[in-house]
């Protein structure tokens, strides 16, 4: 039984080769289509079976066109010359074809383009109701400040005119009893006013650095430096307008318009007590005369402006408002300071290098500025050499007692485009001078 299985399973397969063949395939259907109406009449003539057979067989001749040479001829051009009529079929289509995925293309592009331009116009007319609100809020607390001045200034003033009367009622009711000591008493009057304005000052100053704080704590940071500007301006009787003010703080700080400070996300109080510098540029002053001038201030310069602002961030934040330069000439006498130098020699690069000498406490040189760069998005960054000297000891083999530090000195920005943090040392090499090298035997001599 397993012998007939194999025998019919081979016979199969070979039926199937050759049947799947495309040669044999398509002979067979070129063969049918020459010879179709013998077909026809084999399967629907009329007649019995053996009868359309017998008229089949008959009907064939290996010498007539229809029985090899016809079927081999479509076969020919079928498995040939179709194919290349396909292929250039196709190419003549390409162009088309091509076009018409252009034209799609470029209709999702346009679609997604205005897309787009929806988007940005919608969150442009929200950033605008945000301005809106904030100038407005600003608006309201000037003029919150502004009443609250003119109140206490008729109230110092209704003050001053009632002392004055009762001084006056008592110089008239003791002048005939007390003419010899009339001087003496309004001295003492007049020194008691005096202590009197004296501590009434020191209580208003008290109160004003407390309610600053409480402002600090409760309204954002450009609000409140805007309010704190206007007062102190104020005290000068010049008015700027809310939207001025926004841009004094914002040109302070190195942003090009109030709306541009307003979408810093660093621009906060926690940044602002960080800061330890504000350098400035040669735009602050010509931006600061131009908001006079729009303001119509004209007894005033742009270095008054800019000596409130100084006074500002000095008293309320500690903040030191220099020109680059002078930023840097500070942090240059500040890393000569003797204890700076000293904790480069707790640096692990350090450390690491001080491990192949035979000296300990170490004494260092002065350190020599050797690059700088100012960077509004990194902060400002200074290059520094020197060398650390220790003392040898003598039960350890001579191998060195110099090593010449390189170091960075960072000070990264913490608000705005030119607010400076505390600086940050960093040790970039450490290296032992070698004495083998006639250089540093010179350098050695010369010491």
């Amino acid at each position: 039984m397993q012998m007939v299985k194999d025998f019919f399973k081979s016979m199969a397969s070979g039926i199937d080769s050759r049947v799947t063949s495309p040669v044999v395939g398509t002979f067979f259907t070129s063969w049918a289509l020459c010879n179709w109406d013998k077909l026809i009449l084999l399967i629907w003539g009329e007649g019995t079976v053996n009868e359309r057979i017998d008229a089949f067989s008959a009907s064939l001749s290996p010498l007539d066109m229809s029985f090899f040479v016809g079927p081999a001829f479509l076969s020919l051009i079928y498995l040939f010359a179709l194919p290349w009529v396909n292929h250039w079929i196709y190419r003549a289509q390409s162009p088309c074809e091509g076009e018409r995925y252009s034209s799609a293309v470029d209709l999702d592009i346009g679609k997604e383009e205005n897309r787009g331009r929806l988007v940005k116009a919608t969150k442009k007319a929200d950033m605008q109701d945000q301005i809106a609100e904030a100038e407005i809020e600003a608006e309201q607390k000037n003029l919150e400040a502004d009443t609250r001045r003119r109140i206490a200034e008729a109230e110092k003033a209704e003050s001053e005119k009632l002392e004055a009367e009762k001084r006056a009622e008592k110089a008239r009711s003791e002048a005939d009893e007390r003419k010899a000591i009339a001087q003496k008493a309004a001295d003492e009057a007049e020194s008691k006013k005096i202590r009197a304005e004296k501590e009434k000052q020191e209580f208003e100053l008290s109160a004003a650095i407390h309610n600053d704080k409480l402002k600090v704590m409760r309204f954002p940071a450009a609000f409140s430096l805007i309010e704190i500007l206007s007062e102190s301006i104020a005290a000068d009787d010049v008015y700027l307008k809310p939207a001025s003010l926004g841009a004094v703080i914002a040109a302070t700080f190195g942003h090009g318009s109030f709306e541009e400070l307003l979408n810093d996300k660093n621009f906060n109080h926690e940044s602002l007590m960080k800061t330890r510098y504000l350098a400035y540029d040669d735009k602050l002053l010509p931006a600061f005369a131009q908001i006079l001038d729009d303001n119509e201030v004209e007894n005033w310069s742009e270095d008054w402006l800019f000596e409130h602002v100084q006074h500002l961030l000095s008293e309320k934040f500690k903040i030191t408002i220099s020109s680059v330069e002078g930023v840097i000439e500070e942090i240059v006498e500040a890393i000569n300071n003797f204890d700076e130098l000293l904790d480069l020699a707790d640096d692990e690069v350090f450390i690491s290098e001080s491990a192949n000498t035979n000296a300990i406490d170490y004494e260092a040189d002065s350190a020599e500025l050797t690059d700088q760069s100012f960077n509004s998005n990194k902060g400002l960054t200074l290059s520094f050499s020197t060398s650390l000297s220790g003392t040898t000891e003598e039960d350890r083999t001579f191998c060195g007692d110099t090593i010449d530090v390189s170091f960075d000195v960072d000070l990264p920005i913490t608000v705005g485009a030119y607010g400076l943090g505390e600086h940050e040392k960093t040790v970039m090499s450490a290296s032992l001078k070698d004495y083998s090298d006639p250089e540093d035997w010179d350098d050695v001599a010369n010491s």
